[in-house]
């Protein structure tokens, strides 16, 4: 028979049993669906070396049942990123419940494995024994989704782990069909996208074996778009996205899971990349999809950024001030109640993150790609413009609103100064992105420029900050004369230099607007 090889697009959701069941009898599955359901109890055996071999080269091989039938399936790039799958597979009939590496069809994969194996023996690693109910989905002009549900165990190392998820695989049209098909099923639910794949979860089962390979959630800085000339402007404004996005979806899990600070910053950071991300495509034409995605973002860092300020109260506001006012002994009363404020703020923003709420922009930072190829009237917008055009055109936007405030810097109000410092951000943020289009040099000069004036701003947000801790006081304590006497003090001392940061502030603008724009 010849043999099978395509390139899997699937979105893995892990589910607990009552969401499962919940789910089967939800009337939008009937709605959609365009067959009956299929059920079918699943058997597949996975195969390794006994020195796992075939995992630490990100592969995966395993003999199926399939009806009276086995069915062998050698699967590569098999990592999960974000819920999302995409491996390469082939498969091939064998004869009995073992490889035979002979009838792979595709040799240079056949090629691959054999001289992975080496003079290795291949073993059974751990099996898996699912029940799984599939039905497909279509959406008129887009595509078609298999919807499978997915319950069972893991069985490894004399160890047994339940397994309850849903997997979405396109199976004809466009990748965005499958944005679609998450939306209509999942919008209003809280998505829990799977880790690791059913493979991935049988070695972790195995012994431990490779339970390194399975990281605790941790803040993660946004890593740097990817940018050259000759890309098509859809491409780079694709990757932009995708950076930001990639930052906002694991310091989502980072806030949810640990209580480091770090967390929270970084995801408050991604969320204002994403909106920049999505005014440098304002001009052109959003589908309302898009739209959505940006206001969302907005809300998402409003609340996020209520963590973000206690923990900036307690380690910038507080902290350094207490150490000098008090020494090194500065576990004053109201280090306590900044803690205790602190950690209600976890416990509420922690629950906003994980609700339904949020499900949309989860999707769209997940398929933002997808996102962007549904909004076609950007896409036939831009289509044709070089990105260093549209790259030059949002510099300029950026730097006109900030212009604006500095002209008259001395004459801002506390809000207007406020304001400057967003768009202070706006401004660093869009030259990052576009930073590797032009000269290194003149860009990295105007970037080092840009940076100190930002942090002057952000010591002078600090200060005015400061001003929230009489009010947190005064809702934990109204009646405590020595607390409010200690935060008169920090609150002095931090005043004490903000008029030396705003001098600073004014000398460093200068400088700003005296360096060249790179983007001329």
């Amino acid at each position: 028979m010849k043999p099978m090889r395509n390139t899997e697009l699937e979105l893995k959701l892990s589910l607990s049993k009552d969401e499962l069941e919940r789910f089967r009898r939800r009337p939008i599955l009937r709605e959609l669906a365009i067959d009956r359901p299929k059920r079918r109890k699943l058997r597949s055996i996975y195969f390794d070396t006994p020195d796992l071999r075939l995992h630490r080269a990100k592969m995966s091989l395993r003999v199926r049942k399939k009806g009276r039938r086995w069915l062998q399936t050698v699967k590569c790039k098999t990592q999960i990123q974000h819920g999302l799958s995409n491996p390469i597979e082939v498969e091939n009939y064998v004869k009995r419940a073992e490889p035979d590496l002979e009838r792979i069809g595709d040799e240079a994969l056949k090629q691959q494995l054999i001289d992975l194996i080496s003079d290795q023996p291949l073993r059974p690693a751990f099996e898996t024994s699912i029940w799984r109910t599939t039905r497909n989905v279509e959406f008129p002009g887009a595509g078609t989704i298999e919807l499978a549900l997915d319950r069972g165990e893991i069985h490894a190392g004399g160890k047994t782990k339940d397994i309850c998820e849903v997997e979405l695989e396109l199976k004809t049209g466009r990748p965005q069909a499958l944005l679609r098909a998450a939306k209509a099923l999942f919008a209003e639910d809280t998505i829990t996208v799977s880790r690791q794949s059913k493979a991935e979860r049988g070695y972790t089962l195995l012994n431990g074996a490779v339970r390194r390979n399975i990281r605790s959630p941790r803040p993660h800085k946004g890593r740097k778009p990817v940018l050259h000339a000759r890309m098509s402007s859809p491409e780079a404004l694709c990757e932009v996205g995708r950076a930001a996005s990639d930052q906002i979806l694991d310091n989502w899990r980072a806030v949810l899971a640990t209580s480091d600070p770090e967390g929270a910053h970084q995801l408050r950071i991604g969320l204002r990349r994403l909106r920049t991300a999505s005014r440098v495509l304002k001009s052109a034409n959003l589908d309302t999809d898009m739209m959505r995605l940006a206001r969302e973002a907005r809300d998402m860092a409003r609340i996020v950024g209520q963590l973000r300020d206690a923990d900036v109260l307690l380690s910038d506001i507080y902290a350094p001030a207490a150490k000098e006012i008090f020494g090194k002994n500065c576990e004053t009363p109201l280090r306590d109640v900044l803690k205790g404020h602190r950690e209600r703020e976890r416990i509420s923003v922690r629950a906003s993150l994980a609700g339904a709420q949020w499900s949309s922009l989860k999707l769209n930072c997940i398929f933002f790609e997808h996102a962007i190829a549904r909004s076609t009237g950007s896409m036939s917008e831009i289509q044709g413009r070089e990105i260093v055009s549209i790259a030059r055109r949002a510099l300029k936007k950026c730097w006109r609103r900030v212009r604006k405030w500095g002209c008259r810097l001395d004459k801002l109000s506390f809000h207007e100064r406020h304001e400057m410092r967003k768009d202070l951000k706006s401004l660093r943020y869009a030259t990052e992105f576009f930073l590797p289009l032009y000269s290194p040099k003149e860009a990295r000069e105007f970037l080092k420029q840009l940076k100190r004036l930002q942090d002057v701003f952000g010591y002078l947000n600090d200060v005015a900050m400061a001003e929230q801790l009489s009010a947190i006081v005064d809702s934990a304590y109204p009646d405590r004369a020595d607390l409010q006497q200690c935060v008169k003090t920090i609150h002095h001392w931090h005043q004490s230099r903000a008029d030396l940061a705003w001098n600073d502030a004014q000398r460093r603008w200068k400088k700003l607007a005296d360096t060249p724009r790179f983007w001329r």
